[in-house]
């Protein structure tokens, strides 16, 4: 579509098995056994400057730098007096609250897309939910039926192994969701509804803004999911919207440190291989990180769970292997750490956004690292520091446990005593 762009906005879009005769002033539509049919054509609102690299060196660097604007478009428009509305999803409420399972397939960053929205779903909605390589989906023959939501995501709405992944979700009788960014392609036309992203034409390989919007897209849905079926009362809603709001800002000044993270890169440029590691939500986020490193560099990277780290390919590790570990759950951190010092690390580049509890940043910056906001730059410490930090958590996370324990039994108590 893009290609077009500057020649036309309505475009019609041929199905499999039909036939087109052009003219110059006229276009008739046939089926394979030459029978006319009528095609409607699909107005495109793109801009036209944004299927061009305005000034940036290449388009990748482009939309990168195009990333708050997507967010920003992706659930903008989805939120309305406070609460999530995704008219395109066509599911009341008591649908939502009859899905048993949810079923995420993709490939490459859309499938690790559908990996974080596995913690997000679950987490939120309570909803269990598979995450599927669209490449091996046909092959295992997947347990499906009317209680079974597919979720399928690409960008361009063509990626072959998701299309046929769908196909065969729709031919086994289960709902199809697809989460596209280009209006009018063949997921968006065949699958049971569709949620758009909205991040506008991504012309390089290796994604950013669309990735970015799948995310936001696959938060909004679980947050609505969640509060449809109760497990998200309206205060919780409404704090998760408000952080949601902030994320462009955020994006944008973590961009905007470009000279910083230059630096930082530059430090670890002789790097031939790297290893991302994270728990959770930051393990999905790693095999990003991983995939985008090896895609745009040529360096060979590999993304674990943490805890596997130590299960054979500990062996790997060197001097002069780089160990990128992602750490936002505050939880996992003390664990991380201590597989870092496992692995030998004589320093560790930190970087923290945002930290959910005031009482652990004072923790970390009383130890040496200088927890900063996504204006500052990257921060690194050495291995003593490192211990030091862990240790501290540690302590902070077993008198958190324990307080809430002691809590628990006060609770116990009162009931048994009414």
């Amino acid at each position: 579509v893009p290609a077009v762009l500057r020649y036309t906005r309505d475009v019609v879009f041929i199905e499999n098995e039909e036939i087109v005769r052009m003219t110059t002033d006229s276009m008739e539509f046939f089926t394979v056994d030459e029978e006319p049919i009528e095609k409607q054509a699909t107005h495109i609102d793109w801009d036209v400057n944004a299927a061009e690299k305005g000034g940036y060196e290449h388009f990748m660097l482009k939309e990168m730098y195009e990333q708050p604007k997507a967010i920003t478009d992706t659930f903008s428009p989805r939120i309305k007096n406070g609460q999530i509305e995704i008219e395109e999803l066509g599911m009341s409420n008591e649908e939502i609250r009859r899905i048993r399972k949810i079923m995420v397939v993709a490939c490459g960053s859309a499938a690790h897309v559908g990996h974080t929205s596995k913690y997000i779903f679950e987490g939120l909605s309570r909803i269990q939910v598979d995450v599927d390589l669209a490449s091996e989906f046909r092959y295992r023959d997947p347990i499906l039926d009317d209680g079974t939501l597919v979720i399928v995501i690409s960008q361009s709405g063509e990626t072959a192994d998701t299309l046929a992944a769908l196909r065969e979700s729709k031919k086994r009788g289960a709902r199809v969701l697809g989460i596209v960014n280009v209006v009018g392609s063949s997921i968006a036309r065949e699958a049971d509804n569709v949620m758009y992203t909205w991040a506008g034409p991504e012309i390089a390989v290796a994604t950013t803004k669309a990735y970015s919007s799948q995310l936001i897209a696959l938060y909004l849905l679980a947050m609505k999911f969640a509060h449809a079926r109760g497990t998200l009362d309206d205060a919780g809603l409404k704090e998760m919207l408000e952080d949601l709001q902030k994320l462009p800002e955020q994006v944008e000044l973590l961009l905007n440190n470009k000279n910083k993270i230059q630096k930082f890169a530059n430090r670890y440029l002789a790097a031939k291989d790297v290893f991302f590691i994270g728990r959770g939500i930051d393990y999905a986020i790693s095999m990003e990180g991983s995939l985008k490193l090896k895609e745009i560099s040529y360096i060979h990277s590999e993304a674990y769970a943490a805890g596997e780290l130590k299960h054979g390919t500990i062996s790997l590790i060197e001097e002069g292997t780089l160990v990128a570990a992602v750490l936002t759950l505050i939880l996992c951190v003390a664990g991380v750490f201590g597989i870092l010092i496992g692995v030998g690390v004589s320093a560790v580049g930190f970087y923290a956004y945002k930290h959910n509890e005031e009482k652990v940043d004072n923790f970390l910056r009383s130890h040496g690292v200088k927890v900063k906001t996504p204006t500052a730059g990257f921060e690194t410490m050495s291995v003593e520091d490192l211990m030091r930090t862990k240790e501290s958590i540690e302590d902070l996370i077993a008198e958190k446990e324990q307080q809430e324990q002691s809590v628990t039994v006060e609770a116990d108590a009162a009931v048994a005593a009414e």
